[in-house]
């Protein structure tokens, strides 16, 4: 969805302060608790920079889901959606623990009997992110994005720019998720996964990539803003 752009002072105030909120999972059955031009020099950020926002039962749901398969090594960040099926899948943001963190996506299938299992592992390229044009934003098919939380601070430096650049779109409240990358580039490029909530009487969840400038000044703006096309990723 585009926005166009706005003061917003309400936006300003709460992110200066650095408290932002990101969306986990809202489940009923559960406890409730166009990208950069070059990527030569992107940090993806160590895996002590993106903080778990997970409940005690998500925790567990991934962890005994995972054991044994390839995914047993990630480390789990959020729940981006949820699908009811008979049962429950979880679609997981995840991040590797090595030297050169990736970011991946895994579908977790919780069965009524309270048994979870590992159903898809599918890589998060930041070089090439599967991203909604205007025809399929907003088709999640049966998959719904979790409901807000409240969790812990971006890092102080990008807490910053995020705020900053948010003071000046209108039609979508943005929530970060995960700090995928950062980037040296005349200033410092943010790349960050959020919730965006279309600003309207029926507010319309999504998961979208936002890119952020910083110049060497602090001044920051959204470079770009787009919807991933999550059901890439939950096959």
């Amino acid at each position: 969805m585009k926005a166009t752009k706005r003061i917003s002072a309400c936006l300003v105030g709460g992110m200066l302060a650095l408290t932002l909120c990101v969306y986990g999972c809202g489940a009923a059955t559960e406890t409730t608790s166009k990208q950069s031009q070059s990527t030569e020099t992107t940090d993806v950020g160590g895996a002590s920079e993106s903080p778990n926002y997970l409940t005690d039962d998500e925790q567990a749901i991934f962890a005994a889901a995972v054991k044994g398969t390839e995914a047993e090594g990630l480390k789990p960040t959020a729940v981006l959606a949820t699908q009811v099926v008979a049962g429950l899948n979880y679609a997981f943001l995840c991040q590797s623990t090595d030297t050169n963190p990736t970011w991946h996506i895994a579908i977790v299938y919780k069965d009524l009997n309270g048994d979870s299992s590992l159903s898809a592992l599918n890589d998060l390229d930041l070089n090439n992110l599967q991203l909604s044009d205007e025809s399929t934003a907003g088709m999640m098919g049966a998959w719904e994005v979790c409901e807000p939380a409240p969790a812990a601070d971006l890092p102080q430096e990008a807490a910053t720019a995020f705020s900053n650049a948010i003071a000046d779109y209108e039609g979508i409240e943005f929530s970060p998720i995960a700090l995928l990358s950062t980037q040296a580039n005349e200033g410092t490029d943010y790349r960050m996964l959020c919730v965006g909530t279309t600003i309207t009487d029926g507010p319309v969840h999504g998961i979208y990539v936002l890119d952020i400038h910083e110049d060497p000044d602090g001044s920051a703006e959204i470079t770009s803003a787009n919807q991933l096309a999550l059901t890439a990723y939950v096959k």
